[in-house]
């Protein structure tokens, strides 16, 4: 599945450097998105890879006719506009493996992880670069000895640029509580170096674990005895053909073979863990099925379907909660496969990145279950 990359980070820290390397490492699988910009190229600036230069009104069209965007300025005390389509960040992860954005911008950063980190298979980190002042200095230096400018404008701009990265870093240890970002990267050495720094970083998500082929539903319900375990057979049948209507494997923790009490309830704390739907029965108010509710109400606090029998109360801690109800003379084993399948399938609209894998896929895992 795709990784998101939010990359921000104080000016010369090497955010062009991280980009172009990632991005033409592999260019089948990495994808830069292209932001919009009002800025003007300055005689001694290079144009940026992921700026798209234009003028007001060409930049208020696209703005305009676009169908979601995220939208900043640069510096925050500029009329400098930035501007970034939802929908190039669609098409990039349907296609690529790896797709990076710089973001100047705390607050939008924020709002795209909160936007793509709803699906569960879609992987956001956030990255933010920095480098020693010294060592800034002395690049810029470099970078702009054989312009025609003199000692003093030289001098401004190295400074302006150092001010800019003061207020850069304060925004980023201001973000602290929030959790912004996920991991800071330190560019205060050679090319090579930083190279290997990179590959270190991006070599944690270049295996990440999709957990998709095929999504899988977690049953929480009572272990009964007797012409209560038919019963309960049947609803857990139930669940199980509703969940496979939309291509998702249903299994109890029960149907593992475990030998001991302490092997049952790891092997239940696992499986909580590794799946990211839960289908539970609080019949009969069983305290192993509001202990494991709540286990995966801790990790999960959406994607929980509630069932119960008609006319059965709830503890307190869950009164609020909405719950289907089924019958217990077993006339509404279809309606809980209803239910479960209606639910499923809205929880597969609003919490998976669609692509053509993906339903490809789904087709896949409906044929065989």
């Amino acid at each position: 599945m795709p990784t998101l990359y939010l990359i921000d980070g104080t000016g010369g820290a090497g955010k062009s450097d991280f980009i172009d390397y990632c991005t033409k490492k592999n260019s089948m699988q990495n994808s830069l998105i292209i932001k919009y910009t009002t800025k003007e190229i300055k005689t001694f600036e290079k144009s940026k890879e992921d700026l798209c230069y234009c003028d007001i009104q060409e930049y208020n069209r696209i703005k305009r006719e676009s169908r979601g965007f995220y939208e900043y300025q640069f510096p925050s005390t500029s009329n400098i506009n930035y501007l970034i389509l939802k929908s190039d960040i669609d098409k990039a992860l349907k296609k690529y493996r790896n797709v990076y954005i710089i973001v100047r911008s705390v607050e939008v950063i924020m709002r795209i992880k909160q936007d793509y980190e709803r699906y569960f298979n879609v992987n956001v980190k956030t990255l933010f670069l920095y480098c020693e002042e010294s060592i800034t200095r002395e690049r810029m230096l470099k970078q702009l000895r054989n312009e025609s400018l003199t000692e003093e404008e030289l001098e401004a701009l190295v400074q302006k640029r150092i001010d800019s990265n003061k207020d850069c870093l304060y925004q980023y240890m201001s973000s602290f509580e929030k959790r912004v970002y996920d991991h800071l990267v330190l560019n205060s050495v050679d090319k090579e170096s930083y190279k290997l720094s990179l590959n270190k970083l991006l070599g944690m998500y270049d295996r990440f674990d999709d957990k998709f082929s095929p999504l899988k539903a977690f049953i929480i319900m009572p272990f009964m005895s007797g012409r209560e375990w038919l019963h309960f057979h049947e609803v857990s049948e139930a669940i199980v053909r509703g969940a496979k209507q939309q291509g998702v494997v249903a299994v109890r923790q029960d149907e593992a073979c475990m030998s001991s009490i302490s092997e049952i309830i790891e092997g239940i704390k696992r499986s909580i863990e590794d799946n990211y739907l839960f289908i539970v029965d609080l019949s009969s108010s069983r305290q192993n099925c509001y202990y494991e509710l709540g286990l995966a109400e801790q990790l999960k606090t959406k994607n929980i379907i509630l069932i119960k029998e008609k006319n059965e109360a709830l503890a307190f801690d869950v009164q609020g909660r909405f719950c289907y109800e089924y019958s217990f003379q077993g006339t509404d084993y279809d309606a809980i496969t209803s239910i479960v399948s209606k639910q499923i399938k809205k929880f597969i609209s609003e919490s998976i990145f669609v692509t053509d894998e993906i339903e490809e896929k789904m087709q896949e895992v409906k044929g065989i279950c």
